[in-house]
């Protein structure tokens, strides 16, 4: 093995971090013409560079504005790489400063080794670096200190009788011992009260020890002082015997606190490093082709949770590390990179690759693995040197992530239907309107032994399937599943946010606070959005002059006192939903009625008592519990807890309740604005059957021209919502305005959203939602009619 062999040897198995990107460590390549070609993170910040304003920077660019320590400008031979490409020879420790673009100056150590090629042609250099600012600062510190307390210089004697004295002392006494001089000058005492305990035995078995032979004396001990505390202190002195039998030494006593100080934060730095290593989960190999034998280290033992006593040592053949570490499906991949390295006749080939690992429990991991080749000077790759990195769980997030882009590109294609649904619904409910309606003339007409109406039973009930259909598909646009499933509550807290921006209006300032991972739970999407949209309206009509709306999850493993709090809920993981308001609180008594049905602290009009009795019933049946906090002017929690779950459930709940036998009459005037033909037809026919007077339009202003011609005000106007030229709600505004309406009746076949879109679903409106029966219109028309007559509205 040649020297250059050796060194990159000893570099990659003793300084791994030449290799690493995420150490604390400097590393920048340098190509022949000292061009930078590559810089890693710690390089950037020790620069005060970016990556790219260094790429192609040469290392002797005046923005660096390198000197030496002293300030003085550094001449360009004496730069490390100058030194480097002259010598072909590795340099240790080059000290300099460079100013970094802010201003500032930054002191650098700088290790350089030549990258030469088989026949020792110069092809770049490889740089470490680290920045020695702080310590540069704290040698100047000690310095500084030094010059100010240089120490004690001394004379300590012992008499054969165990007294003992400072007979002279320097007036450094008074800092090193906080003691003058003369306090110490007949009897020591004092200062032995001042060692450390625990080093009062060291000192005192050192000083008879030196009596006794006659030899040097050092000793480093702590002091505790009563201004200064814990202090490092270090005693060197010469002994000598007296004719009176007594030792006296001649010495030095110095303060060695920061040099212990620094040791200590030596030996944290790079208990520091070995931590930052095991947990980035890296670990560092090499293998030698010719006798097919992988050298490891503890940490790459590490990454696969097993020692180098458990495995066997920290060598191993080939097919023994893949046996044991590599997941057999990923073997060939492992075997073809492999080979690829051998093969290669690239100099500066390296690659990374990512497979599958066992550890040694046999569970299955993952892991990145990065290395390079060695070549001999005939070309032949004679090493491979490489660090795993275990990035198991990178790939799980990557896989979560992936999951979560899937069910988003679902969302969108759901989106798209609803859409789709939303443009034709219109149309496609005035058919079904149109066929069930005949259909139910037809079924009144026939008696009740005919067998036709078999035949028109099925019509109605396809005509009420498809309705259900309708509605199912509409549903889509609303992003709802009419079913429950299994719903992460970051994504509904996300989307229902959108709406309530809206809805809370501008004074209100809304934050989302999200779990960091899901938090799922078997949920009806639409109501849980009506869970958050009930409780962010009582929390903004208790904040009139604005305030502060919060929504936040999270997922939690309860403790006993929880449980015992809630034994409505199961045990184990649950997720919680918080709503939090800055509002004005609910008073003690509110709170013990606040869930029941019809009960509000609102003004009359401004609310229907409904609100929390909706948000209790929904989280009760959906397996929840709910609680809160609040305290009058202090603002209102709601926590919501629902079981966490991982598998998806539908379910299915239908609740219809018509009355098909009650169908009433009347005798009122009816103004009827329908453009579908067809249904304008089959209500008038209707309304006729029912005895009731008939004025029918194809659109607004014929409707206005008819109501004109009848002479007086129509005591129900029954519209469509959607047609050409004047909307449903435009006339009816209309009409309103001239008193020529006692009531309205909307009729639509859209969506609610698009209904909303119109204002229909105000308190007070009156709307029967297409397809509809003739039983449900003639039961709806009464209502209406019987019910408090419209508020004109100007």
């Amino acid at each position: 093995m040649s020297d250059n062999e050796d060194m990159v040897r000893q570099q990659v198995l003793h300084n791994p971090e030449i290799l690493l990107e995420l150490i604390p460590t400097g590393i920048v390549f340098l190509d022949a013409a000292g061009m930078i070609t590559y810089a890693n993170r710690r390089a950037e910040e020790m620069l005060g560079l970016t990556r790219g304003m260094l790429s192609g920077m040469p290392y002797n660019a005046p923005a660096f504005k390198s000197t030496r320590l002293d300030g003085t400008l550094l001449p360009e031979e004496e730069l490390p790489f100058a030194v480097v490409r002259r010598t072909k020879q590795a340099v240790m420790n080059i000290q300099h400063s460079i100013v970094w673009p802010d201003g500032r100056r930054v002191f650098l150590s700088i290790n350089g080794a030549p990258s030469l090629s088989g026949n020792g042609e110069f092809l770049g250099m490889i740089a470490a670096m680290e920045n020695i600012s702080e310590r540069k600062l704290a040698e100047e510190r000690l310095t500084r200190l030094t010059d100010q307390v240089p120490g004690v210089v001394y004379q300590y004697q012992v008499y054969p009788d165990g007294r003992s004295c400072f007979p002279y002392s320097s007036s450094g006494m008074k800092d090193i011992y906080e003691v003058t001089p003369e306090e110490v000058r007949e009897d020591a005492t004092v200062v032995f009260g001042r060692i450390h305990p625990d080093d009062l035995k060291t000192v005192s078995d050192a000083i008879l020890e030196s009596a006794r032979t006659l030899k040097n004396f050092h000793n480093e001990l702590r002091m505790v002082l009563p201004r200064q505390g814990l202090r490092w202190r270090v005693s060197d002195a010469k002994p000598q015997r007296l004719p009176d039998g007594s030792t006296l030494w001649y010495g030095i006593i110095t303060d060695i606190t920061e040099r212990k100080l620094a040791e200590a934060e030596l030996q944290a730095n790079k208990a520091r490093l070995a931590s930052a290593l095991e947990m980035a989960h890296l670990g560092h190999w090499e293998y030698d082709v010719a006798s097919d034998l992988f050298t490891f280290n503890d940490y790459f033992y590490g990454i696969f949770r097993a020692t180098a006593e458990q495995v066997g040592g920290y060598t191993m053949h080939s097919a023994e590390y893949a046996r044991r570490f590599v997941h057999p499906e990923d073997m060939a991949m492992v075997r073809e990179e492999t080979q690829k390295a051998i093969e290669t006749t690239d100099p500066d080939f390296n690659r990374q690759v990512e497979h599958r690992m066992l550890y040694a429990d046999g569970t299955t991991g993952y892991l990145a693995v990065r290395f390079f080749v060695l070549k001999d000077s005939h070309g032949r790759t004679v090493k491979t040197y490489g660090v795993n990195q275990d990035i198991t769980e990178r790939k799980l997030a990557e896989r979560k992530q992936a999951e979560m882009q899937f069910q988003l590109q679902q969302s969108q294609k759901m989106e798209s239907v609803g859409r789709l649904a939303g443009g034709v619904a219109h149309d496609f409910n005035n058919l079904l309107t149109a066929i069930g309606g005949y259909a139910g003339f037809l079924m009144q007409g026939l008696p009740n032994d005919d067998p036709k109406r078999e035949d028109v039973k099925e019509i109605l009930i396809a005509t009420e399937r498809a309705a259900g259909l309708t509605k199912q598909l509409l549903a889509f646009s609303r992003k709802q599943i009419l079913n429950p499933r299994v719903l992460d509550l970051n994504a509904s807290v996300m989307e229902v946010a959108k709406m309530l921006k809206r809805l809370i209006g501008e004074n209100v300032r809304l934050e989302t606070k999200l779990a960091e991972r899901p938090c799922q739970a078997r949920l009806d999407s639409g109501q849980i959005d009506q869970v958050l949209i009930n409780l962010a309206i009582n929390a903004r009509d208790a904040m009139p002059g604005g305030g502060t709306l919060t929504l936040q999850t999270e997922l939690l493993i309860p403790e006993e006192s929880f449980s015992l709090r809630h034994p409505g809920l199961p045990r184990g993981p649950l997720v919680c939903l918080t709503v939090r308001d800055s509002g004005c609180g609910i008073t003690d008594d509110a709170r013990e009625h606040m869930f029941e049905p019809f009960f509000t602290t609102k003004e009359k009009g401004k609310g229907t008592g409904l609100g929390l009795s909706t948000v209790f019933g929904i989280v009760k049946q959906s397996g929840g519990d709910i609680e809160v906090e609040s305290k009058t002017d202090n603002g209102t929690i709601f926590r919501i807890y629902f079981p966490h779950i991982e598998v998806s459930v539908q379910s299915k709940s239908r609740n219809k309740n018509k009355d098909k036998n009650n169908l009433l009459h009347g005798s009122e005037t009816v103004l009827l604005v329908e453009d579908e033909d067809g249904l304008r037809r089959l209500g008038e026919r209707l309304l006729l059957m029912n005895g009731y007077s008939v004025i029918v339009a194809a659109d607004g202003k014929e409707a206005l021209e008819a109501v004109k011609r009848h002479g007086k005000p129509v005591d129900l106007l029954m519209t469509d919502i959607i047609m050409p030229g004047m909307n449903g709600r435009e006339l009816a505004t209309e009409l309103a305005r001239g008193k020529l309406a006692g009531r309205t009746l909307f009729m639509s076949g859209y969506t609610d959203d698009e209904i909303a879109q119109h204002g229909v679903l105000e308190p007070g409106i009156s709307f029967i939602y297409k397809p509809f029966t003739i039983e449900a219109l003639s039961l709806k028309v009464r209502e209406v009619l019987d019910g408090p007559a419209d508020k004109a509205k100007a």
